[in-house]
């Protein structure tokens, strides 16, 4: 049985890293790519443009953490947003799966402290910035499906 070939971004995170060695352990072909592993980066249009072909994108490459939102907001929204939008570009005319995973952090307690989801829109800017990446990657899969 030929497994498909996986390229999975954040290999080294926490979830990433677990994940990762769950594929292995299920004998998958898998790409790992994290920053921290390769030293380059996402957010650099050439370097997404390098990656092989592959059958399934799996990007939980993000900056994550409470703290650095509030502390470097911008560098954040740059970081988590660019290589996305890079990955997507670079597979969406192609017959990759792209998966693409958030967390329930970008609401940051919100919820459970009664705000409506208008409300996290308006006071929450980097929770839309993260919904409207979930959108785009299926607006652009949607139009590089071949028909």
């Amino acid at each position: 049985m030929q497994h498909s070939k996986i390229l999975l971004t954040g290999s080294h995170g926490f979830i990433g890293g677990h994940y990762y060695h769950h594929l292995q352990q299920k004998n998958e072909h898998v790409i790992p790519y994290d920053k921290k592993l390769r030293g380059e980066d996402l957010a650099d249009k050439n370097t997404t443009q390098l990656l092989p072909d592959v059958d399934t994108v799996v990007h939980l490459a993000a900056t994550n953490g409470t703290a650095l939102f509030y502390e470097q907001p911008t560098d954040v929204l740059i970081n988590n947003t660019i290589p996305t939008i890079n990955l997507v570009e670079r597979y969406r005319n192609t017959n990759t799966k792209f998966v693409f995973a958030s967390t329930c952090e970008i609401f940051n307690g919100a919820i459970d402290a009664g705000y409506t989801m208008c409300q996290l829109m308006s006071k929450y800017q980097l929770c839309l910035t993260t919904l409207q990446i979930q959108d785009g990657v299926i607006a652009f899969r949607k139009l590089s499906v071949k028909t």
